[in-house]
């Protein structure tokens, strides 16, 4: 998954899917839920699901998205 790769490289200096990581202390954000086409929580499969919890744990992932960008009320 090119989310979890990114994140990696980003914030670790081994040797990575891109090239070695630049070992920055980055965070990022996440939706929940998005179209069918983007990356978000809820479309993706348990494996990455397990990578996102684990992200959320160590603080790589900062700020949660409560609705996907195609949500334009709170009613329901």
């Amino acid at each position: 998954n090119i989310y979890v790769e990114t994140a990696r490289y980003l914030n670790k200096t081994d040797e990575r899917l891109l090239c070695n990581g630049v070992r920055l202390e980055v965070g990022n954000t996440i939706y929940f839920d998005m179209h069918e086409h983007n990356f978000s929580y809820s479309n993706t499969d348990d494996d990455a699901r397990k990578k996102i919890q684990k992200l959320i744990q160590s603080g790589h992932i900062d700020s949660l998205h409560s609705f996907g960008d195609f949500v334009d009320s709170r009613e329901t």
